[in-house]
Protein backbone atom coordinates (compact mmCIF):
# COMPACT_ATOMS: atom_id res chain seq x y z
CA UNK A 1 0.00 0.00 0.00
CA UNK A 2 1.43 3.34 -1.05
CA UNK A 3 1.79 5.98 1.60
CA UNK A 4 -0.01 9.26 1.16
CA UNK A 5 2.34 12.15 0.54
CA UNK A 6 1.76 15.17 2.70
CA UNK A 7 2.72 18.73 1.93
CA UNK A 8 6.03 18.41 3.77
CA UNK A 9 7.20 15.66 1.38
CA UNK A 10 6.48 17.90 -1.58
CA UNK A 11 8.35 20.80 0.01
CA UNK A 12 11.34 18.64 0.94
CA UNK A 13 11.56 17.34 -2.60
CA UNK A 14 11.21 20.76 -4.24
CA UNK A 15 13.70 22.43 -1.88
CA UNK A 16 16.21 19.62 -2.32
CA UNK A 17 15.94 19.71 -6.09
CA UNK A 18 16.25 23.49 -6.16
CA UNK A 19 19.30 23.64 -3.88
CA UNK A 20 21.12 20.87 -5.75
CA UNK A 21 20.03 22.28 -9.11
CA UNK A 22 21.55 25.62 -8.24
CA UNK A 23 24.70 23.93 -6.94
CA UNK A 24 25.07 22.45 -10.43
CA UNK A 25 24.90 25.97 -11.91
CA UNK A 26 27.64 27.05 -9.51
CA UNK A 27 29.75 24.09 -10.59
CA UNK A 28 29.32 25.11 -14.23
CA UNK A 29 30.47 28.65 -13.42
CA UNK A 30 33.59 27.23 -11.73
CA UNK A 31 34.20 25.14 -14.84
CA UNK A 32 33.95 28.27 -17.00
CA UNK A 33 36.67 29.87 -14.91
CA UNK A 34 38.85 26.84 -15.56
CA UNK A 35 38.23 27.14 -19.31
CA UNK A 36 39.45 30.73 -19.46
CA UNK A 37 42.94 31.24 -20.83
CA UNK A 38 45.58 30.99 -18.11
CA UNK A 39 46.60 34.64 -18.39
CA UNK A 40 43.21 35.78 -17.12
CA UNK A 41 42.09 36.53 -13.60
CA UNK A 42 40.17 33.28 -13.58
CA UNK A 43 41.95 31.51 -10.76
CA UNK A 44 41.49 34.45 -8.38
CA UNK A 45 37.95 35.32 -9.45
CA UNK A 46 36.50 31.90 -8.89
CA UNK A 47 37.22 32.27 -5.18
CA UNK A 48 34.77 35.13 -4.63
CA UNK A 49 32.44 34.09 -1.84
CA UNK A 50 29.41 35.81 -3.31
CA UNK A 51 27.89 34.12 -6.35
CA UNK A 52 26.83 37.39 -7.96
CA UNK A 53 30.43 38.69 -7.69
CA UNK A 54 31.72 35.53 -9.42
CA UNK A 55 29.13 35.91 -12.18
CA UNK A 56 29.80 39.63 -12.70
CA UNK A 57 33.55 39.00 -12.93
CA UNK A 58 32.97 36.12 -15.36
CA UNK A 59 30.79 38.38 -17.49
CA UNK A 60 33.56 41.00 -17.55
CA UNK A 61 36.14 38.35 -18.48
CA UNK A 62 33.89 37.03 -21.26
CA UNK A 63 34.41 40.31 -23.10
CA UNK A 64 38.08 39.43 -23.57
CA UNK A 65 37.68 35.92 -25.00
CA UNK A 66 36.83 34.90 -28.54
CA UNK A 67 34.23 32.25 -27.71
CA UNK A 68 31.38 32.44 -30.20
CA UNK A 69 28.94 31.61 -27.39
CA UNK A 70 29.93 34.52 -25.15
CA UNK A 71 26.81 36.67 -25.74
CA UNK A 72 24.48 33.74 -25.11
CA UNK A 73 26.53 32.76 -22.09
CA UNK A 74 26.47 36.32 -20.74
CA UNK A 75 22.65 36.32 -20.86
CA UNK A 76 22.39 32.86 -19.30
CA UNK A 77 24.68 33.91 -16.46
CA UNK A 78 22.56 37.01 -15.94
CA UNK A 79 19.49 34.78 -15.72
CA UNK A 80 21.11 32.77 -12.92
CA UNK A 81 21.27 35.75 -10.58
CA UNK A 82 17.52 35.53 -9.90
CA UNK A 83 17.93 31.84 -9.11
CA UNK A 84 20.73 32.68 -6.69
CA UNK A 85 18.48 35.10 -4.82
CA UNK A 86 15.73 32.51 -4.52
CA UNK A 87 18.24 29.86 -3.41
CA UNK A 88 19.37 32.15 -0.59
CA UNK A 89 15.80 32.93 0.41
CA UNK A 90 14.99 29.21 0.58
CA UNK A 91 18.15 28.28 2.44
CA UNK A 92 18.09 31.06 5.03
CA UNK A 93 14.44 31.64 5.87
CA UNK A 94 11.85 29.69 7.82
CA UNK A 95 8.73 27.99 6.62
CA UNK A 96 5.39 29.10 8.01
CA UNK A 97 1.85 27.85 7.69
CA UNK A 98 -0.73 30.43 6.67
CA UNK A 99 -4.13 29.62 8.12
CA UNK A 100 -7.38 31.34 7.16
CA UNK A 101 -11.10 30.75 6.95
CA UNK A 102 -12.54 30.39 3.47
CA UNK A 103 -15.98 31.89 4.02
CA UNK A 104 -17.31 30.66 0.68
CA UNK A 105 -16.55 27.03 1.50
CA UNK A 106 -16.82 27.45 5.28
CA UNK A 107 -13.49 25.66 5.66
CA UNK A 108 -10.23 26.40 7.30
CA UNK A 109 -7.49 26.55 4.68
CA UNK A 110 -3.77 26.10 5.21
CA UNK A 111 -0.95 27.08 2.93
CA UNK A 112 2.70 26.37 3.78
CA UNK A 113 5.06 29.12 2.59
CA UNK A 114 8.65 30.20 3.02
CA UNK A 115 8.58 33.78 4.19
CA UNK A 116 11.34 36.33 3.90
CA UNK A 117 11.48 40.04 4.63
CA UNK A 118 11.83 42.53 1.84
CA UNK A 119 12.86 46.15 2.20
CA UNK A 120 10.71 47.91 4.77
CA UNK A 121 9.94 44.62 6.52
CA UNK A 122 7.28 43.65 4.01
CA UNK A 123 6.98 39.89 4.01
CA UNK A 124 7.10 38.01 0.73
CA UNK A 125 5.89 34.44 0.44
CA UNK A 126 7.43 31.68 -1.62
CA UNK A 127 4.75 29.12 -2.36
CA UNK A 128 5.31 25.55 -3.48
CA UNK A 129 3.80 26.46 -6.84
CA UNK A 130 6.26 29.34 -7.30
CA UNK A 131 9.18 27.14 -6.21
CA UNK A 132 8.23 24.42 -8.70
CA UNK A 133 7.89 26.99 -11.50
CA UNK A 134 11.32 28.44 -10.71
CA UNK A 135 12.74 24.91 -10.49
CA UNK A 136 11.61 24.20 -14.06
CA UNK A 137 13.19 27.47 -15.22
CA UNK A 138 16.39 26.67 -13.31
CA UNK A 139 16.65 23.26 -14.99
CA UNK A 140 16.18 24.85 -18.40
CA UNK A 141 18.85 27.51 -17.85
CA UNK A 142 21.31 25.06 -16.28
CA UNK A 143 20.84 22.70 -19.22
CA UNK A 144 21.54 25.56 -21.64
CA UNK A 145 24.67 26.57 -19.70
CA UNK A 146 25.87 22.96 -19.63
CA UNK A 147 25.53 22.77 -23.43
CA UNK A 148 27.53 25.98 -23.88
CA UNK A 149 30.22 24.82 -21.45
CA UNK A 150 30.45 21.53 -23.33
CA UNK A 151 30.81 23.36 -26.65
CA UNK A 152 33.55 25.58 -25.23
CA UNK A 153 35.33 22.60 -23.67
CA UNK A 154 35.26 20.71 -26.99
CA UNK A 155 36.66 23.75 -28.81
CA UNK A 156 39.26 24.53 -26.15
CA UNK A 157 42.88 23.76 -26.98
Amino acid sequence: MAEDRDFSDEWVEAIGHYITGFAYVELLVYELYDLLPADRLSKHGRDHRDYSDRVRLMQALLRSVSWSQRKVLDQLLDDTLEFSTLRNQIAHNPMFIEVWLDDAQEKVKINPVITHAQKGYNLEHITLELLNTKLEQLHSVSSDIAKVVSEIREGAP
